[in-house]
């Protein structure tokens, strides 16, 4: 079967028989950007994607927070 978890960011397990993190993120080393912002509704479904013009790269030692400003 298929993951259903970007390949990129996890590994299949064959002890568990499912599929965990790999070991890049758990580290101090992992410091990912930010490309896309996704707004969803309390039901989990995706309202739209806001796309940055720019990558932004997390810090490690605080919370980020994104201002969406969107047109009609």
């Amino acid at each position: 079967s298929q993951s259903r978890y970007e390949p990129t960011l996890v590994e299949n397990d064959p002890i568990r028989g499912d599929y965990v993190c790999k070991t890049i993120l758990s580290g101090s080393n992992f410091k990912p950007f930010v490309t896309a912002v996704g707004l969803y509704n309390d039901y989990g479904q995706l309202l739209m994607i806001g796309k940055l013009s720019q990558p932004v790269q997390l810090p490690s030692n605080m919370d980020t927070t994104f201002i969406i400003k969107y047109d009609r």
